[in-house]
């Protein structure tokens, strides 16, 4: 065999054992692509869980956020219902003092109007009275002028 012959034979030998390694550990090349396939999608969704509790506890800070501004609301609310209350009560007492004070305007005011008829009642009464005297005084005044010129 020439050293040509020698060599290609070996070359030969090599591309069996070549192929028999590769069809051996072939199984173990594609659990390897595999696990660095398995090993990548692991990592990506060991990101999408990080992002997941990122979210998830951003989330739970806003409502917790809300559910404080909730607490806070229905504290106002509580206040402003108590003052609403005391308010209606001030009103219904303000209204109480308006409904007396009416009736004793409308009192005053027949009052005043009682008054007022019995002040003209005197008035007229005194204007007669007046004018009575004025007479009386006018013929005394006659009289007395009458009796002076007798008299002179």
């Amino acid at each position: 065999m020439t050293s040509f012959e020698r060599l290609l034979s070996e070359l030969l030998d090599l591309k069996r054992q070549a192929i028999h390694l590769y069809q051996s550990y072939s199984p173990e090349i594609n659990n390897l692509a595999h696990l660095e396939n398995v090993e990548e999608k692991t990592r990506l969704l060991t990101c999408a869980l990080r992002d997941m509790d990122v979210l998830k506890q951003h989330s739970f800070d806003e409502l917790r956020s809300k559910d404080e501004r909730l607490k806070e609301k229905d504290v106002v609310i509580k206040q402003l219902r108590k003052e609403n209350a005391s308010l209606a009560e001030q009103t219904l007492e303000l209204k109480r003092v308006a409904d007396n004070l009416e009736i004793d305007l409308k009192s005053k005011e027949r009052e005043i109007e009682t008054l007022t008829r019995e002040k003209t009642a005197i008035v007229s009464k005194h204007r007669r009275e007046i004018e009575n005297l004025r007479l009386m005084h006018s013929q005394e005044l006659y009289i007395l002028k009458s009796s002076e010129r007798k008299v002179y």
